[in-house]
């Protein structure tokens, strides 16, 4: 799988090669990590991996609000951190791939694929 580039992961991270550090991390790793471990306990079923690492992503950067999903019309879902800004730059988790943009920038591309979301 392609991951963002430190440079890329710079524009929503205070520590971007931590972040990519992340999301290179083994589900070992993820499961130890004690946002990741909080994350496994709290669900009743296991969650799924780039779940859990979001979250682990999340817990390193205060300027993140958690892990939010938005669906699309024909039942897709985009994971995200949340930015407090739909204009300003996250990691959003979008079939089977991470990419940097903002939320709302990340809707009006789709849109012009014909993607849409509730």
């Amino acid at each position: 799988m392609k991951l963002p580039s430190v440079k890329t992961l710079a524009l929503c991270f205070e520590d971007p090669k931590q972040a990519r550090a992340i999301l290179k991390m083994q589900h070992k790793e993820l499961a130890q990590h004690p946002a990741g471990k909080a994350r496994i306990n709290e669900c009743y079923h296991a969650p799924k991996w780039y779940d859990v690492r979001l979250h682990v992503l999340d817990s390193i950067d205060n300027g993140m609000f958690g892990v939010e999903s938005i669906e699309s019309t024909n039942g897709e879902y985009a994971d995200y951190l949340n930015s407090g800004d739909t204009y300003t730059p996250t990691i959003i988790y979008w079939r089977d791939s991470y990419r940097v943009q903002s939320l709302g920038d990340f809707i009006e591309t789709m849109q012009r694929q014909y993607v849409h979301f509730n």
